[in-house]
């Protein structure tokens, strides 16, 4: 036992202290806690939590590897909460304003960091002006996507250390998990295409939940890859089937495939091995235990509807925003006409905003140059990337982005945030160099 514990500290957790479990333990907690608090209960958060909850913040703002970690998993949760119940950040300029402050006390911290992602803090710099100045000269006050992209911006500076990206991989996977049980809790409200007593609010939509999910779900399987220990592997290996049952249950159809395919390229360079052959092995037997059990029933049903050839109406959309765009003048095509007007571009009664789309979005929104510049972002990412996780992130978002339009919202940016900071390293974990 002794043996374990010591292996496990020494090698699973480098350089970590028992106050920093005891930091993540509280967090995680409080997590917990806000979760809980839907417009089903109806009810705030005692205020015992919320001041413990803002102490932690505090806490991060100077203790610096926790600020990232912390921040990236309310990010990530805070969309699939109620904000005005709950303890979490109410909207994206507070979260600004949070920033702002440990920014300032690690002031000589944060430049650094700054300088060393100079080039991606260049090119977030011109996608957020350009952004701007083409949202403001078309008379638009639209800035929910502009304050999201700041916050990406702002948040390059705040990684140095291994902890940090480690940390990071943590809050994801737990962020994950968080919102598995979740949509567990109230799978028959998320499931019910009416969407329930809980309405079609801001963070009921199963296909992001599905999203969020498949990255943890992405990140769990590579942890696989690297971790040897069997204890830590049976442990991953509950997780993933627990969650991997949850996107059945949700039934997003994008959000299977995108999984599924992210998963593929991940293990691109292990696909004529035996360890693949076993892999492969294993999951057919959990598909069909799945199948006999009846977990596919909703989404086999769900590939079986007739608006399958429409991809659920999407292309209905798309064919729309695609007609507006032919009339456009060569100015318009080339700029664009300014943050989310392509949300206002068409009337569908069953998809009354989005385009559902992120790559039509941006060229209605920032015409040509606006996209060419976000798609050399992932572009520069991916192919300097020195390890398969980050390419894999920048496909698993480069997919999400065809059927959704997640980047108007903060977690997608958080995806990139992470293959920014792990796209220099040759290996996240120490055990990947075994």
């Amino acid at each position: 036992m002794v043996t374990f514990q010591q292996d496990f500290q020494s090698r699973y957790f480098p350089n970590y202290t028992f106050s920093d479990l005891w930091f993540l333990s509280a967090c995680v907690f409080l997590i917990c806690a806000a979760v809980a608090y839907t417009i089903v209960t109806s009810q705030s958060i005692p205020l015992p939590f919320r001041l413990l909850f803002f102490i932690l913040l505090g806490v991060s703002f100077i203790k610096i590897d926790f600020f990232l970690p912390f921040l990236a998993t309310l990010l990530i949760v805070d969309y699939f909460s109620v904000r005005y119940l709950g303890i979490l950040p109410a909207d994206e300029k507070y979260i600004i304003y949070l920033i702002f402050i440990p920014l300032v006390i690690n002031i000589k911290h944060c430049f650094f960091n700054f300088y060393a992602n100079r080039y991606i803090f260049v090119f977030s710099a011109l996608f957020l002006l350009y952004v701007f100045l083409v949202t403001r000269l078309n008379g638009s006050m639209e800035s929910d996507f502009i304050n999201i992209v700041l916050i990406f911006i702002l948040l390059l500076g705040f990684f140095s250390s291994s902890k940090t990206l480690n940390l990071l991989f943590g809050s994801f996977i737990f962020s994950s998990f968080l919102l598995s049980l979740q949509g567990f809790i109230l799978k028959d409200e998320l499931v019910d295409l009416s969407y329930g007593s809980l309405g079609k609010l801001r963070w009921t939509d199963p296909n992001y939940m599905s999203i969020i999910i498949d990255f943890g779900i992405l990140l769990s399987f590579y942890l696989l890859l690297v971790y040897k220990n069997i204890i830590l592997r049976i442990l991953l290996i509950c997780f993933l089937l627990f969650q991997f049952y949850i996107v059945l249950l949700l039934a997003s159809r994008g959000g299977l495939i995108v999984c599924f395919v992210s998963l593929l390229y991940l293990f691109k360079k292990n696909i004529f091995t035996l360890k693949f052959v076993y892999l492969v092995a294993g999951f057919s037997a959990v598909i069909y235990s799945f199948y006999y059990l009846g977990f596919f029933e909703i989404i086999l049903t769900r590939f079986q509807e007739n608006n399958l050839s429409t991809a659920g109406s999407r292309t209905i959309i798309w064919n729309r925003i695609l007609n507006i765009l032919y009339q456009r003048d060569v100015f318009e095509f080339l700029f664009g006409s300014g943050s989310t007007t392509s949300w206002y571009a068409y009337t569908v009664i069953y998809a009354p905003r989005s385009p559902h789309n992120n790559y039509l979005e941006f060229l209605f929104d920032y015409g040509v140059i606006g996209l060419t510049i976000f798609l050399g972002l992932l572009g520069y990412i991916f192919l300097n990337s020195k390890n398969i996780l980050s390419q894999t992130v920048i496909v698993f978002i480069l997919l999400s982005a065809i059927a959704l339009s997640p980047f108007n919202y903060a977690f997608s940016w958080l995806y990139i945030l992470f293959a920014i900071f792990s796209f220099q390293q040759k290996t996240i974990f120490s055990d990947e160099e075994k």
